[in-house]
Parts: structure tokens; C-alpha cells; sequence
């Protein structure tokens, strides 16, 4: 006869398998989170061969344009609305205004910015949002979060090279250099300031998307995608520097 202590048969099995569960579930995000980085670094790049030929607020517009179509129709075949609940729109509305910014401002330092030193300053966003969500909602900030920031933090110094830390710096793009990433220091500046605008928005776009776990993440597409194509289409047009493109590449 067991004693009172010993589990249900095949308890243990039950644990394990949960257990291997959520580890897949683990694995799943950070293979998604790994390959959202990709895949910003070659959009990061495609726009950075761009945004010497074309206007910023332009490749925002098609950029959102083509985002808005892919989202609708993944919600077309899954044959699901994109409604949401009236709860949500606060953070809704939250995430569209900051990641407009974010992208705008981001694209903006790529024509005076290096890319891959714009991405870079850019993906300090996590670190931000670690220290927003303590401040903001009073998450867990410890010991592996505080050294993560630290480490973000130190790693951005190098990469921008404040003048008051580093002294004055040339620029070293030569002539041939393709796409942005040259500028005077003075545009060198603005744009790392911009890099950095980008990284905060960024940050707040993403706190914004947890307080909508709620809402399936093409409907959140769909209606950053929408917004931001409504909002950026018009600012193109005012500016009046709308063009097409010279080649089958720049199409492509």
C-alpha cells in the first residue's frame, strides 16, 4: 500500500511533459524574436540603399502600405475581423502613435547614420522597455536586468562616440559608399539623436503591445499598418517630393 505522500499514476509524466511544454513554447518566441531581428536588419538595409534616392516620409508610406496588405490579408484566410475591443484602444492608439515615431525618426538617422550603428543604438529598445515596465507597471527588475541595461548601455557609448567622451571623430564614408550613413558632424549628430528617438518610441510602442495580449497580433498589425499609412501618406504628398522608381531594382 503507497503512503499518503505518493501522487496520482503518472503524475511525474503529466509535470514532464508541461514542463517540456512550456520549453518549446520558450524556444517558439525566441525563434520568432530572432527572426523579427532579421528581418529588420534587411528592411534596415533596403532602406538604407533607398533613402538617398527617395523621401523618408515615402518609403514610411509604402512601407506601412505594404505592411497594411499582407496583414489584411492573413486576416482575410483566417477569416477573422478586425475589431477589437473598446478596452484595448488606449494602448491600441499607443502603439500606433510610438511606432509611427519610431520608424519615421529610425529611417530619418539611417541617411546620415551608419546602419549598422543606427541598429544598434535601435536595439536598446528591450533594455528600455525592462526599465519602463518597472517604472510603469512595477514588473521585477534584478540582478540579470540591471547588468543587461548596463551592458546596452555601454555598448551604445561606444557605437555613437559622444564628442564630450570620445572628442571629435570624421566622418569615414568615401565615395564609394552606397546608400546613407554619410552627413557633416552636425548631421551625424541630429541623427544619432534620431536613433536614439527611435529606440525610446520603439520602447513605448512595445509596452504598449503587451498591454494588448488580448488582441491577435495581425489585428494590432492591421491597425498600426493602417493608421500609420493614413497618417504618413498625406505628409508625403505635402512635402511634394513623391517619386518613382529609375530602375527595376529600386522597384524590387
Amino acid at each position: 500500500m503507497s503512503g499518503g505522500g505518493a501522487g496520482p499514476p503518472g503524475g511525474g509524466e503529466v509535470a514532464k511533459a508541461k514542463g517540456c511544454r512550456k520549453a518549446l513554447l520558450r524556444s517558439y518566441g525566441l525563434l520568432l524574436m530572432a527572426g523579427s531581428s532579421c528581418t529588420f536588419s534587411v528592411v534596415s538595409l533596403l532602406v538604407s540603399l533607398l533613402v538617398t534616392d527617395f523621401p523618408v516620409y515615402q518609403i514610411v508610406s509604402i512601407r506601412f502600405f505594404m505592411q497594411w496588405g499582407c496583414a489584411a490579408l492573413t486576416l482575410l484566410v483566417q477569416r477573422k475581423s478586425p475589431c477589437f475591443d473598446r478596452r484595448d484602444l488606449s494602448p491600441m492608439v499607443a502603439r500606433s502613435v510610438f511606432g509611427i515615431i519610431s520608424m519615421v525618426t529610425f529611417y530619418m538617422a539611417l541617411k546620415h547614420f551608419p546602419m549598422a550603428s543606427a541598429s544598434v543604438i535601435r536595439f536598446t529598445s528591450p533594455a528600455m522597455v525592462v526599465v519602463l515596465a518597472r517604472v510603469l507597471y512595477k514588473e521585477p527588475f534584478g540582478w540579470t536586468e540591471s547588468i543587461s541595461t548596463i551592458v546596452s548601455t555601454v555598448g551604445v557609448v561606444f557605437v555613437a562616440q559622444p564628442t564630450f567622451i570620445f572628442g571629435a571623430h570624421q566622418d569615414e564614408a568615401s565615395d564609394d559608399t552606397v546608400g546613407g550613413g554619410s552627413g557633416t558632424p552636425a548631421q551625424t549628430g541630429i541623427a544619432i539623436g534620431l536613433a536614439f528617438a527611435a529606440a525610446v518610441s520603439a520602447a513605448f510602442a512595445f509596452l504598449g503591445i503587451r498591454r494588448v495580449n488580448r488582441v491577435p497580433p495581425f489585428v494590432t498589425t492591421f491597425v498600426f499598418s493602417f493608421t500609420g499609412f493614413l497618417t504618413i501618406t498625406p505628409v508625403a504628398f505635402i512635402y511634394g517630393q513623391m517619386k518613382w522608381p529609375s530602375s527595376f531594382g529600386q522597384t524590387i
